[in-house]
């Protein structure tokens, strides 16, 4: 594990401050407590699995949460029997731990038994003290792995000696293999005002049974036992049902109900597809029960997906029932690889309805094979909203590269529904990811200090705690906020000021704060508020910076601030002066299939991290930034428009690359409908205010009020956005003198601009294909040729210099220098599909073609230099795999100009 700073005992402190010179609470940071055994009061040794299951109770009433931490293979003297450590929470947090073992819950500590393997917490006498229950599922009682429970009692010194029950004890037969306590949990499923205790024992008669204890005063007593034939299914061998069990008043009468979770059940002939049954609580207990698949969540009953893997429920929508959350680990979403999905199923007094799917990509993270998303889950209020939020493990994720250390996301719960999150490693949390750590085996959220915000239990039971033997280790990170669910997103830079974009997940206050990187002191933006009319988007101006200057910058909601943001941005060079820069530059950027059945192409999406590892000092990104016109929805309401922008938004890579490069972007056709040609009516309306609300509010002022055609200098180069689908008449092939991309005031525009420009270079930035070579048709201007030929003798008429071509959209790379106003040398660069699907170049042979490609993504890296006379523009396009596909190759001003 890599060096951590630590405060007292074990606890890191984030680099967040509370923001200055706002009236806000002093707690705007994240702290991370590492619990090791050590801790605990044992020993680190390899092996322990400690984090391999947590919950949090208050065991001795005093307002603090406490964590139990179970490591199933902990060895207790000489035996591997399991431990369960226990920390007490205090205002301050949590304290050193103590350690329960088999022995004082009236047991033997035996080499295998698993004592600790699951837990789960309530008052099971009514005393107002939480009590433990612990698994311990390959005990040898009757017979061999046939499992108990231990249940130890809360009192004002916390938990004491304790009492284990067996089958036997609850009225069943103690078989071989039966794993008694391999899942627990607690509900009152009366509503008597005790809890009460389910417990599984998954390979029972073969397919497995739960066994019910009632909460009394005098505590836990066998009460019933539940097979899959009580919820109108069949015991099969090898179903494992109560392999996940969760309990929580879904249908919001006032009586706890239970879900068990039995994922390798088969359904007809797709073997382990898996299937979850729910039991409603009432005044005599659970009652009869029914089951459900994926089929009810919309989904389809798959081979191996293992749907009922993990369970759990919370009020994400603070409506007083509680929302299902299901794991299916193995589910191969949309024909993606199986890395996991849960499934999401709304409280209700009817039937399940109104669910909904996310799977890693949700969360800005591609789906890859064996990532196990949905394996474990959790559910609380990390910020004190008033609603639950969600988090979820995928333990075998690999976050860097081929190392499968693991992840957790982080949803926030909202009026609607758990749209997006953010995905956290140890690395992101002041950790190392390293293989086999296991992040986010195990998960609990509980308030250990008493502020009103969840702490975020997660277990790594593989990690090997500064650099002792890997005996596991639990984070325990309080203050940790859902943060931004986009963004955030830098913007339209300038030697003074730069537009800082984020999506939040509710009504709240978006700000910013910055300060240079040669200082201590922060000062923090204006405020924004995330619009709810303009899905939950805002966008903050840093302004008064100084040139050519490092910013560190990090953003906050309301008064916390997200830490895991930070980052720097670096200004430009002052308007009109000397200097150098460089700027990447693509189209065709949207990866329409990111979220679409074809995992070879997603690893392309790589392309956005290899493209900020250029240190670009902005990037420009013309055109099909979304594919609104594909895909499982074709959009065509504002809402469904929004749905692509925040799919592709949360891409990580992308979302990486957009946080570290300075952005500036302009739309094409696919942002509306393929080949848009029809003005501001229709498919424009919803689709315009879905780009606003991502791209258009973070972009420069438009030259023109109410458009979106914008321009900008840095240094002594100038650009010029065109916007090229607004005002375009018909693609037709005729080419008539009337005929219109750009309508007349924007072109009106466009030549004073190119008239009074003193820059050294003009680029004049389009998101379709300035040449003839194009294989999009009179998609392009090859269908206007009438309007291309009055620009390109508007800049030979007036002797304009410096004039260079940037396009896009064809979905293969080329570089032309056209003779169309011959003797100037009209260049062209069109690097393109930076990470969208391509297609065949044309097979032409023409001395203005000087470059194609189509076999790999591409995008262009531009490094402008007018320090020197003549300035100089060097060129290089390079492909997904970093490979150099063209150049370099450099022009001057001369070159470029008679």
């Amino acid at each position: 594990m890599a060096a951590l700073l630590f405060l007292g005992a074990g606890t890191l402190l984030s680099p967040g401050a509370a923001l200055a010179g706002i009236a806000c609470p002093p707690q705007a940071r994240y702290q991370a407590t590492l619990l090791t055994p050590s801790t605990g009061g044992g020993t680190n040794m390899a092996g322990d699995r400690f984090g391999g299951a947590v919950a949090w109770g208050d065991f001795n009433h005093d307002g603090y949460a406490d964590l139990a931490v179970g490591a199933p293979e902990d060895e207790v003297g000489t035996v591997r029997s399991g431990a369960v450590f226990v920390f007490p929470g205090s205002s301050t947090g949590l304290g050193t731990g103590t350690v329960l073992t088999q022995s004082a819950g009236g047991g033997s500590n035996e080499a295998g038994d698993r004592f600790g393997f699951s837990l789960a917490t309530g008052d099971f006498n009514g005393d107002g003290y939480d009590d433990l229950a612990v698994g311990a599922p390959l005990e040898d009682r009757g017979d061999t792995n046939d499992g108990v429970i231990y249940i130890f009692q809360g009192s004002a010194t916390g938990l004491h000696s304790g009492t284990f029950k067996d089958q036997e004890a609850l009225g069943g037969v103690m078989q071989a293999n039966d794993q008694l306590g391999y899942a627990l949990a607690a509900g009152d499923f009366n509503h008597d005002g005790r809890d009460d205790l389910a417990a599984s024992a998954p390979n029972e008669d073969g397919s497995g049974v739960v066994f019910l204890l009632r909460g009394s005063t005098s505590g836990l007593v066998a009460w019933s036992i539940k097979n899959q034939t009580h919820g109108g299914g069949s015991n099969t061998a090898g179903d494992r049902f109560g392999h996940a069990l969760a309990a929580g008043d879904h249908n919001g009468d006032g009586y706890d109900d239970l879900f068990i979770g039995t994922p390798y059940e088969d359904l007809g002939d797709v073997t382990d597809s898996g299937a979850v049954f729910l039991f409603k609580g009432s005044s005599a207990g659970l009652t009869t029960g029914s089951w459900f698949s994926q089929t009810e969540a919309g989904g389809t009953d798959e081979t191996g997906d293992h749907f009922g893997a993990a369970l759990v429920l919370g009020d994400f929508n603070k409506d007083n029932k509680a929302d299902l959350v299901v794991g299916a680990p193995d589910e191969a979403p949309g024909g993606f690889p199986r890395g996991g999905s849960i499934f999401v199923f709304p409280g209700t007094t009817g039937s399940l309805t109104g669910y909904w799917r996310s799977q890693e990509n949700s969360g800005g993270d591609p789906v890859e094979l064996a990532d196990g998303f949905g394996r474990a889950l959790a559910a609380g209020d990390v910020d004190a909203d008033g609603y639950d939020d969600l988090v979820v493990g995928a333990p075998n994720e690999s976050p860097t590269g081929s190392v499968n250390s693991g992840a957790v996301f982080l949803y926030a719960g909202t009026p609607s529904n758990l749209q997006t999150g953010r995905r956290l490693t140890q690395q992101e949390l002041g950790s190392a990811n390293e293989s086999g750590d296991g992040f986010g085996t195990a998960l609990a959220i509980g308030d250990s200090n008493g502020d009103g915000k969840g702490d975020v239990a997660v277990g790594v039971p593989g990690e090997a705690p500064y650099s002792d033997p890997a005996s596991g280790m639990v984070g325990v990170y309080r203050g940790l906020v859902p943060g931004l669910a986009l963004g955030p997103v830098l913007a339209s830079v300038t030697d003074t000021s730069v537009k800082v974009w984020a999506r939040g997940h509710a009504a709240r206050t978006f700000r910013v704060q910055y300060k240079p990187a040669s200082s201590n002191t922060w000062l923090t933006s204006a405020d924004a508020l995330f619009d709810v009319n303009k899905d939950l988007t805002a966008v903050v101006t840093l302004a008064g910076l100084a040139a050519n200057t490092v910013y560190d910058f990090r953003p906050a909601v309301d008064c916390d601030v997200d830490s895991q943001s930070q980052a720097t941005v670096k200004t430009l060079g002052t308007p009109g002066t000397a200097g150098s820069f460089r700027f990447a530059f693509g189209a065709d950027v949207s990866a329409g299939w990111i979220y679409e059945p074809d995992p070879a192409k997603s690893a392309q999406v790589e392309i956005f991290d290899k493209l900020a590892a250029k240190s670009p000092d902005f990037t420009l990104f013309i055109g099909d930034l979304v594919y609104a016109d594909s895909g499982a929805v074709v959009a065509s309401t504002y809402e469904q428009y929004l749905a692509k922008y925040r799919q592709n938004w949360a891409q990580a890579s992308l979302r990486s690359m957009m946080r570290q490069s300075p952005m500036f972007m302009m739309w094409d056709d696919h942002e509306i409908q393929n080949d848009w040609d029809n003005g501001k009516t229709g498919k424009y309306v919803p689709a315009r205010s879905a780009y606003e609300a991502y791209v258009a509010n973070q972009t420069p002022t438009p030259r023109t009020a109410g458009e979106l055609y914008y321009s900008f200098r840095v240094g002594q180069a100038d650009f010029y956005v065109l916007d090229t689908r607004t005002f375009r008449t018909q693609n037709t092939a005729t080419n008539d003198p009337g005929e219109t991309m750009l309508g007349a005031t924007q072109k009106a525009d466009l030549k004073t601009w190119l008239s009074t420009s003193t820059a050294k270079f003009k680029f004049l930035v389009s998101s379709v294909p300035w040449n003839d070579f194009g294989t999009t048709g009179s998609d392009a201007w090859g269908g206007f040729k009438a309007e291309r030929a009055e620009i390109f003798n508007y800049i030979k008429n007036n002797n304009i210099r410096g004039v260079v071509l940037l396009s896009g959209d064809q979905h293969w790379s080329g570089a032309f220098k056209l003779n169309d106003i011959a003797p100037y040398n009209l260049y062209e660069f069109m690097p393109t599909p930076v990470a969208t699907t391509r297609r065949p170049a044309p097979t032409v042979s023409d001395p203005q073609v000087l470059f194609l490609h189509d076999a790999t993504p591409v995008y262009g890296v531009f490094d402008v230099n007018t320090t020197v006379s003549p300035a100089t523009l060097t060129v290089r396009y390079y492909d997904s795999d970093n490979v150099v596909r063209y150049g370099p190759v450099t022009f001057t001003e001369n070159s470029i100009s008679p």
